[in-house]
């Protein structure tokens, strides 16, 4: 997958025009999924096509909203929902993992496919709406970022390059003089059209980046932060809700309700001991998610780099073949320092300095100080106050026994 991906990658000077087009001749289209409402009181959750986000198309990079949290609300009065959270828990903790997955797929990728295999227990089989939401969040995230570094900053370096090499070969010398006056020598004119040229790109390319890009990759960030936060806080409530129905289990039944009372108390512990390992794992495949995003970012750089190096070399083979087959005014030689000085100066100056970067954009969106995390749960702490409960309580009624002489 990962070679027909590059393979994709190094094909786009023939992706370009199509692109672009399909691109403008989808702008301003909306998307045809609407956000979801959030279900209530069901567990078992299969991910519908209202569930998904709601993607736009601008000019260049795509826009997202995530959909609002399907995860259901859980209260006091709701067994049967936390009886159903019991058995996912029986069911996870009899899960084997696959000691041995794959080898032809990273890591993250064998870590993600357990994460969703565990999610789906909890969805009647189906995959889960928080993965598959930040599964399309992260592809288009990198979608975003390859469109920047891989087609437009070099589709920019090619018009550039091109541009400049044509008005070199085709305009005579003198042309070139009399464009800076009579003062200027031949060389510091092609200089100086070169610097115009190299600045028109780069502040084109500039602009996108950051009254485009950054701010579209701010947006979908901030909308997958809402979404993230409004996940974490209703497992964090629900948490509380059953660690407090656990608490207080043998309060709500007669003394001779035993049995009812062993199957309250055992669905409310279960309960909230799933919610905890559910909060691990979303925590973990955000972990994930994010890693993904930033290790395809530094590879999209690199490919970009790459990319423009492929252009120098494409529109410097062109500028020492044309002369072959048309008549031109200027020097072959002359042209390829030009090219070579204007692409290294391009390539820095935008991939260096100005895209220097991209992934803080999304990081300092996702405000991860402010969200409900495993930490926060005290699942420990929670377990150790129901146990010592548990304890003192028959040490108490031993006590009582025997002083009535039981």
């Amino acid at each position: 997958m990962l070679i027909v991906r590059i393979l994709m990658l190094l094909l786009l000077p023939v992706r370009w025009p199509i692109m672009l087009f399909s691109r403008l001749a989808r702008r301003g289209r909306n998307a045809d999924h609407a956000a979801a409402a959030p279900a209530v009181g069901g567990v078992g959750r299969a991910v519908r096509p209202q569930d998904l986000i709601d993607v736009r198309n601008g000019v260049f990079f795509k826009i997202f909203t995530c959909p609002d949290s399907d995860e259901p609300t859980l209260g006091p009065n709701d067994l049967p929902v936390a009886t159903q959270m019991a058995d996912r828990a029986h069911q996870f903790y009899k899960l084997r993992a696959d000691l041995f997955p794959r080898d032809d797929i990273f890591y993250e990728q064998v870590e993600e496919q357990f994460i969703d295999q565990v999610s789906r227990i909890d969805n009647a089989g189906e995959k889960d709406q928080f993965l598959a939401t930040l599964d399309s969040a992260r592809k288009i995230t990198n979608d975003n970022t390859r469109t920047l570094f891989c087609e437009i900053a070099p589709l920019i370096l090619f018009v550039l390059l091109a541009g400049y090499a044509a008005m070199l070969l085709v305009v005579e010398p003198i042309e070139l003089t009399r464009f800076m006056g009579t003062i200027a020598s031949e060389e510091a004119t092609r200089l100086a059209v070169g610097g115009m040229a190299l600045g028109a790109g780069v502040i084109f390319a500039s602009f996108i980046y950051w009254f485009s890009y950054t701010h579209i990759q701010r947006a979908n960030a901030l909308s997958l932060n809402v979404f993230i936060t409004t996940e974490f806080a209703r497992l964090n409530n629900a948490f509380r809700v059953a660690q407090r129905e656990a608490l207080q289990a043998e309060t709500q039944l007669a003394d001779t309700q035993k049995d009812e009372l062993r199957r309250l108390s055992s669905s409310w512990t279960l309960a909230y001991h799933w919610i905890g390992v559910r909060l691990f794992l979303e925590e973990m495949i955000v972990r994930n998610t994010m890693f993904q995003v930033r290790r395809n970012t530094t590879l999209y750089r690199v490919l970009g780099v790459l990319i423009c190096v492929g252009i120098l070399f494409l529109v410097s083979a062109g500028a020492m073949i044309v002369p072959q087959f048309l008549s031109t005014r200027g020097s072959s030689w002359l042209v390829l320092p030009h090219l070579l000085a204007a692409a290294g100066l391009y390539t820095f100056v935008i991939y260096a300095l100005t895209m220097r970067k991209p992934f803080a954009i999304i990081a300092t969106s996702l405000m991860k100080d402010q969200w409900y995390r495993f930490d926060t749960l005290a699942v420990g702490d929670a377990i150790a106050e129901q146990v010592t409960r548990d304890k003192v309580q028959i040490v108490i009624n031993r006590d009582r026994a025997r002083a009535a002489g039981v």
